[in-house]
């Protein structure tokens, strides 16, 4: 270090201390007064149940169709990028393909930006979006990682490992290196969706329906939570997007 700073024209830079000190926010959706994670068998089983014409029609989706609708009124004084990131497709019963979640939103929506879970690292798309919508939660089949993991040294049968318990989203098993790989990849994807926004650097909002990894929410100036029971998705958003906007862009 001495030496590079004995270099002609060399600068030291420190970082801001004010760099957490933004105007980033999470709002996390809550259904029956629990964050929800809106997990794809959860979706698979709804829009079974349903029989919905439309997957966009599912209560999970429904908030982002409004949020776009809003959103175009308020380009109209100031242009604001929106990002979705969900699950590329889902595969429902009784249905033969496979129905492309992100594809159907591009047409709904038009000019919005997308990724789907296992289509995030290295990507650059959600950079300049002011406000993320996420729906889901990116979670693999238990059962293939422990044929993995049975492999690599484990003795019991996923049916005694598996263990459900202690929390909403959270899956735990009665096996601690397990149920940390696990945990991880479940984490690790939505890390990669959050920080693909860098909600650090700049004014964002992210609205999630999915599972957040505690320690993310140091990265949001304000973390609230809106329960859909309680308030009619035609108001609540428009009037949360509406003070977020005018506090990015006119204060």
């Amino acid at each position: 270090m001495k030496k590079i700073k004995e270099k002609k024209g060399f600068k030291h830079i420190t970082l801001d201390n004010d760099l957490l000190d933004n105007d980033s926010s999470l709002l996390r959706i809550c259904r029956g007064g629990k964050a929800v994670n809106a997990s794809r068998s959860t979706l698979q089983d709804r829009y079974h149940d349903d029989d919905l014409d439309d997957i966009l029609d599912d209560v999970a989706y429904t908030p982002v169709i409004e949020t776009s609708q809003y959103i175009q009124e308020f380009k109209k004084l100031k242009n604001v990028e929106l990002g979705v990131v969900s699950y590329q497709s889902l595969e429902i019963e009784g249905i033969k393909d496979p129905i492309p979640i992100i594809d159907l939103l591009k047409k709904r929506l038009g000019n919005i930006h997308t990724l789907y879970f296992g289509n995030v690292r290295g990507r650059s798309e959600l950079n300049d979006c002011d406000i993320l919508y996420i729906v889901g939660t990116d979670r693999h089949p238990s059962s293939s990682k422990y044929d993995l993991y049975r492999y690599l040294g484990g003795e019991k049968s996923f049916y005694d490992l598996k263990k459900l318990k202690g929390g909403y989203s959270r899956l735990t098993f009665n096996d601690e290196l397990f149920n940390d790989i696990i945990n991880h990849q479940v984490d690790s994807e939505m890390e990669q969706v959050i920080f693909r926004n860098m909600p650090h650097m700049k004014k964002r909002l992210t609205i999630l329906e999915g599972d957040l990894p505690e320690h993310m929410n140091k990265y949001f100036k304000r973390v609230g939570k809106i329960n859909m029971h309680e308030y009619s998705q035609e108001n609540i958003f428009p009037t949360v997007i509406n003070h977020f906007l005018k506090i990015v862009f006119f204060r």
